[in-house]
């Protein structure tokens, strides 16, 4: 007996969004703060130990006092240190703003990076605030993302720092912000590096999955990965209208004529079911693979362009 090789050809139709959308992200950097009788050379940016929503920017260089300077808030202000001059330069502009795609449910932000300091005893704790905000595309009012908007992460360990948090918003597009708000270290002996790694858009799956079998799968440490599963194996039964002799009994079954029945008359692939196939052919084929070692494991191969087939293909023998 020769082997059989049903090939169904159909056009399949576009589904909704399973995975979350990412954009790319960066380093998360703050200036840091002023300290006393340090070395500054033109162009240096540092912000008060206390900050208080200002930069200010070397313009002669020279040695910062033994006493922290009153830091003038007007803009372009100036302020003398020891023999340093420094000058107002702005507001802190460190915030880095990603937008989601449109039609976003949920938004999520992955960060990662290495925390901790190396003290007299060993490796001590470090610690950094991180600010989280978001708004809908065009509205003026930030919101915060996390808490209050901010989160502080703290480590004492040379493996990577993962943190993420989800939250479920009204169908719209958005704007997520995130700046680093504890100063960048000048410590040699501390490490304190925290990246933005992505911003995910969650959106709504509108796909109609009438008559199929959905699976969800759930991977540890999923704010690592990047792109798509490559090869997701399982296995798997159907069960399928068979025809016992007399009258159509719902079973699992190997049998490939059923399996090819089942698909052709569209109970999965619905807009391209041939409802009028007429189930003769395939009895007959079913009666030849009935054999018990004869049975489909395999795949059905289908075509994306064409959603013609013919009861001749039931029968063809490779």
């Amino acid at each position: 007996m020769g082997s059989f090789r049903p090939v169904l050809i159909a056009m399949f139709a576009a589904l909704g969004l399973l995975v979350p959308t990412a954009t790319a992200g960066a380093a998360l950097t703050q200036a840091a703060s002023w300290q006393a009788s340090t070395a500054y050379v033109i162009d240096d940016i540092r912000q008060p130990t206390t900050p208080n929503d200002h930069y200010y920017k070397c313009t002669v260089a020279g040695t910062s006092g033994a006493t922290e300077p009153t830091w003038p808030t007007t803009p372009g202000g100036t302020v003398v240190d020891g023999t340093v001059t420094w000058q107002e330069d702005g507001a802190p502009t460190n915030w880095i703003t990603r937008t989601s795609s449109p039609g976003t449910t949920g938004l999520a932000v992955d960060l990662t990076g290495y925390l901790y300091l190396y003290g007299n005893d060993g490796l001590e704790p470090l610690s950094v605030t991180i600010g989280l905000e978001y708004r809908k595309v065009g509205d003026p009012t930030w919101l915060d993302f996390y808490g209050t908007g901010e989160v502080t992460l703290t480590s004492s360990s040379r493996k990577p720092l993962r943190w993420s948090h989800k939250i479920n918003v009204a169908e719209e597009q958005y704007e997520v912000r995130v700046r680093r708000v504890t100063p960048d270290e000048t410590d040699n002996k501390a490490t304190s590096n925290i990246n933005w790694t992505q911003l995910k858009s969650y959106q709504p799956d509108t796909a109609d999955y009438t008559g199929q079998k959905r699976l969800a799968m759930k991977i540890k440490a999923s704010a690592e990965l990047q792109g798509q599963v490559d090869a997701f194996n399982a296995m798997a039964s159907a069960t399928v209208p068979t025809w016992t002799g007399a009258a159509w009994v719902d079973a699992e079954s190997s049998n490939p004529a059923w399996l090819f029945l089942y698909l052709a008359r569209g109970k999965q692939i619905g807009f391209c079911g041939l409802l009028s196939l007429q189930y003769q052919p395939s009895c007959h084929w079913a009666n030849e693979t009935n054999n018990p070692g004869d049975v489909f494991k395999g795949w059905l191969v289908f075509d994306y362009w064409s959603c013609r087939i013919s009861e001749d293909w039931v029968l063809h023998r490779f």
